[in-house]
């Protein structure tokens, strides 16, 4: 997994151990050339090479209310034997929960805004024989 802040748009990347990824190549025939340097530098038989595959907006590492108001309860339990609290129906508090989700909702956007996730998933994986490598 890299961490470069790049675009991730479409791009490849080469690994010689077939899980940390490098460089950000438009091709995947640049990876693979760029991969293939590397290998016969470490004395590698295969290069794999794959597909950056950008990760979801920060708003999908975020809690949703059912989330907060299940920690609230199980603080509340565990703290102050608190049972049963809060308890609350979704209808009950409706505008608070609105409010509550526009406030997570603009908290993700301005993270998001300064600090996207720059992590990936890499997808397509194809591993390649080095050429004159001895097998």
């Amino acid at each position: 997994m890299t961490t470069d802040k790049t675009s991730q748009n479409e791009l490849y990347g080469y690994s010689l151990d077939g899980e940390t990824f490098h460089g950000r190549y438009a091709t995947r025939a640049e990876a693979l050339a760029e991969g293939i340097k590397a290998a016969i530098e470490d004395e590698r038989d295969t290069v794999t090479t794959g597909r950056h595959d950008a990760p979801p907006h920060t708003s999908e590492f975020m809690p949703d209310i059912d989330d907060i108001l299940e920690h609230m309860a199980q603080k509340a339990s565990d703290d102050y034997d608190g049972e049963d609290w809060p308890d609350v129906g979704k209808d009950d508090v409706m505008e608070a929960r609105q409010q509550l989700e526009a406030a997570l909702d603009a908290f993700a956007n301005a993270v998001h805004a300064v600090s996207p996730p720059c992590f990936h998933y890499v997808v397509d994986e194809q591993t390649h024989d080095v050429p004159g490598a001895s097998a």
